[in-house]
């Protein structure tokens, strides 16, 4: 694949493996990223160290287990330079008994990793498919969505969702 001054799209950006991704697409291979995360100052401090190194980035503040947000970042996606690829990592979980995560929790845990990754992938993938440009999405998952842990059974459970969907 060829990102060189291509749009993709990273969510989950503002740490972990979702800003390392961010950077290296950014950095290494030329790609303009729109960066997403829920921590706006997070993605700002991304974004100085992006653009000091000569990077081209957007960033943008978005909690993905919210409709309207949601509804941001595909708005986002579809202005501007068509998108060429999309790291779908955005995640979050519980570690703990599983009668320790409250309902609220675990519905915003499933919103966040199941909901908005096929939200997403439908809404972005059918303009990705018909471009020649040949970009694609990355769905990403965990060893959890293939063997359960410990005190992380509804996050296995979604990341079990992730990877059977990207099959």
């Amino acid at each position: 694949m060829d990102f060189r001054n291509r749009s993709v799209l990273v969510t989950g950006a503002s740490s972990g493996l979702g800003r390392e991704m961010a950077k290296l697409l950014a950095l290494r291979y030329g790609a303009h990223v729109l960066a997403v995360a829920r921590r706006a100052s997070r993605l700002e401090e991304l974004k100085q160290e992006v653009v000091a190194e000569g990077g081209t980035i957007r960033v943008l503040s978005a909690d993905l287990s919210e409709p309207a947000d949601l509804d941001r970042v595909i708005g986002e996606c579809a202005n501007g330079d068509p998108l060429y690829g999309a790291v779908l990592n955005a995640a979050v979980t519980h570690f703990g008994h599983y009668d320790e995560l409250a309902w609220s929790g675990f519905e915003a845990m499933l919103r966040t990793n199941v909901t908005s990754t096929v939200r997403l992938a439908m809404a972005l993938l059918p303009a990705i498919e018909r471009s020649d440009a040949g970009g694609g999405l990355l769905l990403v998952s965990s060893m959890a969505g293939l063997s359960p842990i410990p005190y992380q059974a509804a996050y296995a459970g979604t990341k079990a969702f992730v990877v059977n969907f990207g099959a």
